[in-house]
């Protein structure tokens, strides 16, 4: 899965938590199977989820609080307007919940009826905030935005082994723009973005793991594409280069140990046509190269699940795919 601005994940590998985004906040939602168009960016290979902010007045001031089962709340403000032929969108919300809902356990004991019950589930709330602002032209040729969002949730672990003191905190800040431009008969498209998101986690009695933790992670993330597209007859070609990189640290804050610290750079170049065979019917092979380069931090002791990535170095690797639709081209 992938979200566009103001929802930008981008890299390989990468799930979007859905759940941070206010759905109103959306004028459209854009749904690809398979293989992602090439101007979506990224190496998205099962398919993409393009979240197209809604901009300017519709109903250019919007307030709604509601409550629900297990102590779930929440309380939005979003403000839409146009301004000298420039769209404007600004949102303010919480949402928050207890999660102390009621399930059925075997006591870890599925052989034996004796300790079976009914428990509450604890450490499972969680408040969350979020801010965003954006603007762009009517047109789209031309948008940016920025977006902060803090969450606080309690890590309630497993059914058969619950954690009753973990928590993680997260707090992120993105920025992006956009900008669309005609040369002749292409076009082409251009996106920049800086994401920037810090997490603390804490375990201090060893719930969740072998030991307790008390760690705070910082990860920085930024880069840039550009698409171009342009029509030949009745087929359309469109190509793409993306640059992109990563650095991530991990520091222990009890001072158990140095930080960790991990940097990625990577660049992709992409191809794809759309041949129209008649009719509705559009058919879209595509070719991508990614090129990337990683300096991970040095591996811990003891086993280590992710041996393969730590060691760095430089991986190249290519794909093809293709796509047909039965329907008209949207733009995102």
């Amino acid at each position: 899965m992938r979200a566009q601005p103001p929802a930008t994940v981008t890299g390989d590998e990468v799930t979007a938590d859905l759940g941070r985004y206010a759905m109103d906040a959306f004028g459209e939602v854009e749904l690809y199977r398979g293989a992602v168009p090439v101007e979506l960016g990224g190496a998205g290979v099962g398919g993409a989820v393009n979240l197209v902010t809604r901009l300017g007045r519709g109903e250019r001031l919007r307030a709604s609080v509601g409550a629900g089962s297990f102590g779930a709340r929440h309380a939005r403000l979003r403000y839409g307007d146009e301004l000298g032929g420039v769209l404007s969108s600004a949102t303010l919300g919480y949402q928050g919940a207890a999660g102390d809902y009621t399930y059925f356990t075997d006591g870890g004991t599925p052989l034996d009826p004796g300790d079976d019950g009914y428990a509450v589930r604890r450490n499972n709330h969680f408040d969350q905030l979020d801010l965003a602002a954006r603007a762009g032209a009517p047109d789209r040729a031309r948008a940016g935005g920025v977006r902060l969002a803090w969450k606080r949730q309690g890590l309630p672990g497993s059914v058969a082994q619950p954690a009753l003191d973990a928590s993680l905190g997260t707090l992120d800040a993105i920025a992006d723009a956009r900008v669309a431009v005609r040369v002749g008969p292409a076009e082409a498209r251009q996106l920049g973005y800086v994401l920037a998101e810090r997490q603390i986690l804490r375990d201090p009695a060893g719930e969740l793991g072998l030991g307790a933790q008390d760690r705070g992670y910082l990860t920085v993330s930024g880069g840039g594409a550009t698409a171009w597209s342009a029509p030949l007859g009745r087929h359309r070609a469109t190509a793409g280069l993306e640059l992109r990189g990563d650095r991530f640290r991990d520091v222990d804050r009890g001072g158990a140990r140095a930080p960790l610290v991990g940097t990625r750079a990577a660049g992709a170049a992409s191809a794809a046509a759309e041949l129209a065979l008649g009719g509705a019917l559009v058919v879209a092979p595509a070719a991508r190269l990614d090129l990337v380069r990683t300096a991970p931090a040095p591996a811990a002791e003891g086993p280590d699940a992710l041996a393969e990535l730590r060691r760095g170095g430089t991986s190249c690797r290519a794909r093809g795919s293709r796509r047909a639709r039965g329907s008209a081209r949207t733009s995102p």
